[in-house]
Parts: structure tokens; C-alpha cells; sequence
């Protein structure tokens, strides 16, 4: 799925075959998204860096990102 925003920034979202979103291209820059079930457990650069690790309990609950900064649920 492609959206141009109104401030010209332009986002396409992929998804697997069973609907997850698997990518995130935003003007260029690419994300993959690493899923456990059907939960995404990391976020991935181009280099398949990590950028982002969710941490879930019975709900999403925290995500650290490759900074070492939490943000709290």
C-alpha cells in the first residue's frame, strides 16, 4: 500500500501473505518487521540492524529502539 502525505513524504507499507506488515518504506528508507505469531517482536533497518525490539506481556508493553531509549506503554 502506497500514501503520499500531505507534506510530500511518502510511505509503502508491505505485507505477508497472511497480512502482517513485513516492510516500511519511507522516502526511501527501508524497515523489515520480524514477527513472533502474530505480534512484531523487531524492527529492522536495510542491514537487518536491529532498530527496534516491542516487548510484550499479556498487551504491548515497552519498546526499546537501537539508542538504548524505552518507550513505556
Amino acid at each position: 500500500m502506497r500514501v503520499e502525505q500531505a507534506d510530500g513524504d511518502v510511505l509503502q507499507h508491505g505485507y505477508d501473505p497472511e497480512g502482517l506488515r513485513s516492510r516500511l518504506d519511507t522516502n526511501g528508507s527501508v524497515s523489515h518487521f520480524v514477527h513472533d505469531g502474530w505480534h512484531i517482536v523487531n524492527e529492522l533497518d536495510e542491514t537487518e540492524r536491529v532498530q527496534a525490539s516491542y516487548i510484550r506481556g499479556h498487551e504491548w508493553l515497552t519498546q526499546l529502539d537501537d539508542q538504548g531509549m524505552w518507550l513505556i506503554m
